[in-house]
C-alpha cells in the first residue's frame, strides 16, 4: 500500500513537472539571449532562474525514476498513508 501511495504522487510530480516544462517553453519562446541574460540589480537573471529550475527538475526526475525498491525508502518510517 505505501509503495502505491508513492507511486502515486510521484505520477503527479512528473505530471506537473511536465507542465511546468511546457510552460517555461512558451514564456521563453522569442526571448533572445540578452532577454534572458538581463536582470535587475541584485536580482538573477531570467537565464539563470531557468538553470535553478533545471538542476532542481533534474534532481526531481532522478528520485521519480528511481528503482521501485529505493521507493520504498523515502518516505519516513512514521508517515501515516491512507
Amino acid at each position: 500500500m505505501r509503495l502505491e501511495f508513492l507511486e502515486c504522487i510521484l505520477l503527479d510530480v512528473s505530471s506537473k513537472l511536465s507542465e511546468l516544462r511546457d510552460q517555461l517553453a512558451a514564456a521563453i519562446a522569442g526571448m533572445s539571449a540578452e532577454d534572458l541574460e538581463r536582470h535587475p540589480a541584485g536580482k538573477w537573471s531570467s537565464a539563470e532562474i531557468l538553470d535553478h529550475l533545471n538542476l532542481t527538475y533534474r534532481g526531481t526526475i532522478k528520485t521519480v525514476a528511481a528503482p521501485r525498491n529505493t521507493l520504498a525508502g523515502i518516505l519516513p518510517a512514521r508517515a501515516e498513508v491512507p
